[in-house]
């Protein structure tokens, strides 16, 4: 995996406490994975805010969840920036396929990097930052670490009053586009939801 090298010269920061009392969002209208029959409690990972993963990684809130995995915005204390950990579910076979495509794109991009002809979409594909695995109940827990996403095209026509204005919306459909040229034309990938 990517070991970026530290942006400043500062030292690792050490993990900040948790806090240890929060005011609560109402229930109304919210869905956690615990709530699901397909919920298994021994093949998923308990997250806690504050907690530090490989000694570098320390969960600040968590973002959300899938069928397999949930995802949760951290702290790399040893370069000092935002990540998003994913967490996969026990023995899941999503996460081995996850791994291997995304070390598939980092090889396809890695092996243009020198090229006069890259192609232009392999700036738009999000690849894993670290991997690791940590042990469980159930067995081991694989967990992907990436750059965190911003805004979604839906989070932004809400706050645009239900429309986003067309030199606004260009740019992206264009980046996705030239995204998903790269992952279908360079890389071999077909991108399911």
């Amino acid at each position: 995996m990517e070991q970026v090298s530290s942006r400043s010269s500062r030292s690792p920061s050490p993990p900040r406490e948790a806090p240890t009392s929060w005011s609560e969002l109402p229930d109304e209208g919210f869905l956690e994975e615990e709530g699901f029959s397909w919920y298994a409690p021994d093949k998923w990972l308990s997250v806690e805010i504050g907690q530090v993963f490989e000694n570098r990684y320390q969960v600040l809130l968590k973002l959300g969840y899938g069928s397999v995995s949930t995802a949760w915005l951290c702290r790399d204390l040893q370069i000092h920036r935002y990540v998003t950990l994913k967490v996969y579910e026990t023995g899941h076979r999503q996460a081995l396929n996850e791994n291997k495509v995304l070390e598939h794109l980092r090889a396809k991009i890695e092996s243009q990097e020198d090229n006069p002809g890259r192609h232009p979409g392999a700036d738009f594909v999000r690849l894993a930052l670290d991997k690791f695995e940590v042990p469980g109940v159930a067995g081991p827990h694989v967990c992907i670490v990436h750059q965190p996403l911003s805004l979604t095209l839906k989070d932004m026509r809400e706050m645009a009053d239900g429309q986003l204005p067309e030199e606004m919306l260009k740019p992206f459909v264009g980046q996705m586009l030239v995204g998903l040229d790269f992952l279908h034309s360079v890389a071999n990938v077909v991108h399911t939801g």
